[in-house]
Order: C-alpha cells, then structure tokens, then sequence
C-alpha cells in the first residue's frame, strides 16, 4: 500500500515537472544579468552576479539576453556608449551607476542615430547620443531606472552630428525612471530626445527623473506617432541668462512638439528665462504645434510657465490645468513674462484651449494668463475657456491681444494685480469674448480695461462692492473695482460667487439714479435710469414706478436673479416749459425744459438821408452860372455889329 502510495506520488511530481518545463517557453524571459566596471570581465564573464561582465554595452550584445531580461549594473563610472535595441531592463544602484563618457569616446566611437521623422523637411538630425534606444517597439518596451548619465567630460559634438543628448529613445517604446541627468551647462543640447522615427505608434514614459544644467531642452517629445507621458520629474534651468553670454540660449523644461501628444503631470520645474532683444522665450512646458495636456505641474520663475503655440496651419487642443504657476524671482529685464500664454501666428493655425483650475496666485511682473499676441498674425484664432482659476499678483490677470477668437472667462478670482484684472488689447474682436461669474477685486488700475472697439460683455461678476463697479458716469455711486469705457458691467454680483444665492428670499434695492441730460428743449426726450439689485437669494420680480412731480408716469415689471443687478430706463418727453421732479422708487432728481427761442425776423438796413445842401457855397455859383448866361451872348451880339 505504502508502495502504491509512493508510486502516485512519484507520477504526480513527475507530471509537475514535465509540466513546468514544458510550459517554460511560453513564459516572459526574466533572468537578471550582472555588470560591475570593477570586477567584471567581457572576456572570462559570464553575466552572473558572481562573474559579472564590465561593460554596459557588451551585456546588450550577449546573444542569451532576450526581451524581459535585466541587465544590473553596479556602482561605478563607465565610459561608453550604450545602444538599446531589445526589450530589456537597464537597472542601475541609483546615482553611484554613472555613465560618463570621454570625450574622446564620443568623438571616435559614437555611433549616430537620426532623429526625426524621414518625411521631416530639414531632414533626419544625426544625433550623437550616451544612451540610444533605438527600434524596440511593437509588443516590446526597453527601461532604463535608477542611473546617472554624466556629461561633464564632453567639450564638443561629433564632427557630423547636428546635436548631441543624453538619452535617445528613437522608434521606442519606453520607460525612463528614476535617471539622472546632469550635463555641464555647454552639452548636452537636450538631456532627453524622444522621436517616433519612422513607427506610426510608440509611447514613452519619463517618471521620477532629475535634470539639470541642460544647454538647451531637458525633454524634447516631437513628431505625429509619440504618445509621451512625463510625470513626477525634477527639472531645474540654469537661472536667467543674459544674451551674449557663453551659455546663452533659449532653454525649455518639456517640449511636446509637432504631432507629439501626451500628459505632462506633477512635474516640479523652475529657473527657466533669458534676457534678450528676440521674440522668444524660455518656458516650462511646451506645447509647439500639437495636441496635449499639462496638469498639476509646479513651474516656478519660468519666463513662460506653460507655453502653446501654433505657426503651422491645423487644429490643435491643448488642455492647461490644476498647475501651480508663478514667478516672483524673474526682474523687468526679463521680457514677456506669463504664467500661461495660448497663441497663434502665421498660416492660419487653430487653436482650442481649457485653461482650468490653476492656482497662479504668486505672482509675477507679466501677464497670469495672456491668450494672443501683440500682433494679430496670418489669419489665426484661438479659443479658450478659462475658468476656476486663482489669478493675483501679476502686472494683468488675464490680457487678451491678437489672434484671440472666441474667450470664455468665468469662475476665476482675479484679484489684486499691480495694474489691470483683465487688460485687451486695441484691435481684438470683442463679438465672443464674455467675462462672467468672476471675482473682480482689488485690482490697481481697472478691474476690467477695454482698450478694443466695442462693448466687452463683463455682465455678472463680483466687483468687490455690492454697488458694483466704479465709472464716472455708468455708475459713479459703484465702490468696486474701477471699469474703463466700453464695458457692460450690469447686472453684477452684489456678493462674492461663493457666496452668491444663500439666502432664500428677494430683497430689492434701488441705486444710481441718472437723468440725462439735465436740460432739454420742450419735445426732447430726457433719458431717466437707475439699478435695482436683488440681495436675497432667489430669482425675483418688482414693480419700478417713475413719478414726475409727485404723479405716476410709467412703470416697469423687472425679474432680477438672486445676487444680480439690472440697470432700467425710462425715457419721457415734456411738452412745457419748466423745472420738473423725478421720483423712481425713492431715488430723486429734477431736469429743466425750456422754451424753445421765438424766431427774430431779419431786419431791414436803414439807408441814411442824402447829406443837406450848402447853400453858402452853391449860392453865389448858380448866380455866377446865369450872369454868364445872359451876359455873355449880349456881348458876342454887340462885336458882331461893330465889325
């Protein structure tokens, strides 16, 4: 029996086994190789952690390393260039794994790799670079984790390469964790280029990483077939730079760029901005002619926090939100200075963007949000909603210049920036653009200012006084935030939108009455106005009675919604002349109607008499004149006899 027993038992672990190892080729590879630079050997190791290899790039090149294997590597300095081209683990011991090349490694053994799309115009970008992963892509993903990538022994490129980087990751997908990447201020030009190559569809994540002393982008994410998906990164920029320095140039923390999607989350970046006489900026996040969003990010003292741009004709959507974004660190020599800024210029690019709930509240000397530029472009447009966001202690919350289209701003807090809350600029069309359900408060200059032509619809807000905004002659009685001309403020918010509609009930105030104007001819018309407000906490409707001197003249059924103003008109004409009272609901006033002027008939010239006759003078020549009358032809008669 125990025999028996002991023969099923026997056949059982037999089946088991055959089992496990009949089924072990169906199985991921996940064996785990070893490299250490002190005490391995490419020529007598094995890639077992008691007789590891030396070099990173020879465990590559072991044919028995397959995709799902991990290659570790030990603390230490290697000298080299690593070419990934399978689906394997890179696994380093953190920041002792260094990988720092000389630079007579990068000269005479670096192998090149392009880095844009083939169809791509200036062409293909050979690119030297420390670590290149290149071509795993289909099912495969290649990761790299917990290594430094050193370039503080490269002095200058490959002689025909058009840029150098820390990591490559071209036609791959892949997952970058936990690297660091430390250039030397000079190189590399980016720390980190992902390119789709020539694949339709390959995703990279960059998570838990750290950049610093990058010449010129931390992260470039470009061209149609990338997903990117960077989050929980440290990147930090070389401070602010001065044009005609050594290290000048134009620097970005993450740039998504043509075609490139993805998410840009919870990354912490800063120290990004330059001094200097051009048009561009240095800016956090990016967004260059592409879809994509960027979301609970920190960016502090970039020039730009996140930046979306457009130069090439397509429609582009782009989603800003839940950021932490200020820059009390960068001076007024530093130009264009923005926590967000959406814009579109030359071949007629379309822009669509939610810029939502982003916390912009510490400040800075530029624009919070600006959405266009300060010139309108070839023909482009942006939309974008900006809403629930926290704006303050900028020079103007919110600035809307060219190439705005349709902008929607509500929910927000604009409150105390150093000129304006929200500034738009000459020349913009206003025909869809709404300022709503807004907290306008506090702000130096104009809560609203509307340098464009035509009326801003401002309707709906919390100006910071229950009587509403103050304009001389649109509501000279508001203790709120000052509104230039040309904006439509009534009704507004009689609390601030947090608050407005907690009570239950309509109570209705009457305020800022106008007649207008005060002296009027008999048949002119005298425009009567004033504004009621509904303080309770629901939609109501009143009765607003105008009386001139003391008798019912019009009335008017008003609806108001809880929390809101209206202004209501009243326009008479009086056909006698006299000094007439105004009565609407309490308020009180007079104008005066005078008699029209009697027409003065013109009046005829009076001719002055002919001046009288001397008689003196005339006199004694008339008698002269009939003397010689007479006297003469008597004479001429007497010669002719005597002769």
């Amino acid at each position: 029996m125990k025999g028996k027993i002991f023969s099923i038992l026997f056949a059982v672990a037999l089946v088991i086994s055959m089992g496990l190892v009949m089924a072990a080729p169906s199985l991921a590879n996940g064996t785990t190789y070893y490299v250490n630079g002190t005490t391995g050997s490419d020529a007598t190791g094995d890639g077992s952690q008691g007789d590891p290899w030396a070099t990173i790039q020879h465990a590559v090149d072991d044919t028995g390393i397959l995709a799902g294997d991990t290659i570790n590597v030990a603390a230490g300095t290697y000298d080299e260039q690593i070419v990934i081209d399978k689906g394997l683990t890179l696994q380093g011991a953190g920041d002792t794994t260094i990988i720092r090349p000389t630079q007579d490694t990068v000269t005479n053994s670096f192998t090149l790799f392009n880095r844009r799309t083939p169809t791509y115009a200036p062409g293909p970008g050979p690119t030297a670079a420390i670590v290149v992963v290149s071509d795993v892509n289909g099912s495969d993903s290649a990761t790299i984790k917990d290594i430094k990538i050193d370039a503080l022994n490269v002095g200058t490129n490959t002689p025909t390469a058009t840029k150098f980087v820390e990591i490559l990751s071209t036609g791959s997908n892949a997952t970058i964790d936990g690297v660091i990447f430390l250039g030397n201020d000079d190189w590399p030009d980016d720390a980190l280029y992902l390119t789709p190559w020539d694949q339709t569809a390959v995703t990279v994540e960059v998570k838990n990483c750290d950049f610093s002393h990058f010449w010129f982008n931390a992260i470039s994410a470009n061209f149609t077939g990338l997903t990117a998906n960077i989050h929980n990164n440290t990147i930090t920029g070389r401070g602010t730079l001065t044009q005609g320095n050594s290290n000048y140039t134009g620097s970005n923390g993450i740039q998504y760029g043509v075609g490139c999607t993805g998410t840009a989350s919870y990354n912490t970046i800063s120290n990004l901005a330059i001094i200097n006489d051009d048009d561009w900026v240095n800016a956090g996040i990016v967004f260059w002619c592409t879809n994509g969003t960027a979301s609970n990010n920190t960016l502090t003292d970039c020039q730009t926090g996140v930046l979306v741009q457009a130069n090439e004709a397509g429609t582009f959507t782009v989603t800003v939100e839940n950021n932490t974004i200020s820059a009390p660190g960068l001076s007024a020599d530093v130009r264009d200075i923005e926590g967000i800024n959406v814009s579109a210029n030359l071949n007629s690019p379309s822009i669509t963007a939610t810029i939502q709930g982003n916390d912009l509240s510490g400040g800075g000397l530029g624009h919070g949000i600006g959405i266009g530029l300060t010139e309108s472009g070839d023909s482009p447009h942006v939309d974008a909603t900006i809403s629930n966001n926290e704006i303050s202690g900028w020079n103007n919350g919110i600035w809307l210049g060219g190439s705005t289209e349709t902008v929607n701003i509500t929910n927000n807090t604009i409150a105390n920036n150093n000129v304006n809350g929200i500034d738009v600029l000459a020349g913009i069309t206003l025909t869809n653009v709404t300022v709503d359900a807004n907290d306008i408060t506090g702000n130096t200059t104009y809560g609203v200012n509307n340098d464009a032509t035509g009326s801003l619809d401002a309707e709906s807000n919390w100006w910071g006084h229950s009587s509403g905004p103050y304009h001389a002659t649109a509501n000279p009685d508001g203790e709120g935030d000052n509104v230039s001309d040309n904006v439509d403020f009534c009704p507004w918010y009689l609390v601030p939108k947090d608050n407005a509609g907690t009570e239950a009930t309509d109570t209705f105030g009457y305020s800022s009455l106008n007649v207008s104007p005060a002296e009027v001819d008999i048949g002119q018309s005298v425009t009567i106005s004033t504004i009621v407000t509904n303080t309770g906490g629901e939609t109501g409707s009143c009765q607003m009675t105008l009386k001139i001197d003391g008798v019912v003249t019009a009335t008017k059924e008003v609806t108001v919604n809880a929390g809101f103003s209206k202004k209501v008109t009243f326009t008479i004409v009086e056909d006698v002349a006299g000094t007439y009272s105004v009565d609407v609901d309490g308020l009180t006033g007079s104008f005066m109607v005078k008699e029209k002027p009697v027409p003065t008939l013109p009046v005829a010239p009076v001719v002055p008499p002919p001046p009288g006759i001397n008689w003196a003078i005339l006199g004694p020549i008339i008698g002269m004149v009939v003397f010689l009358a007479i006297f003469l032809p008597i004479r001429q008669r007497r010669r002719r006899r005597t002769a």
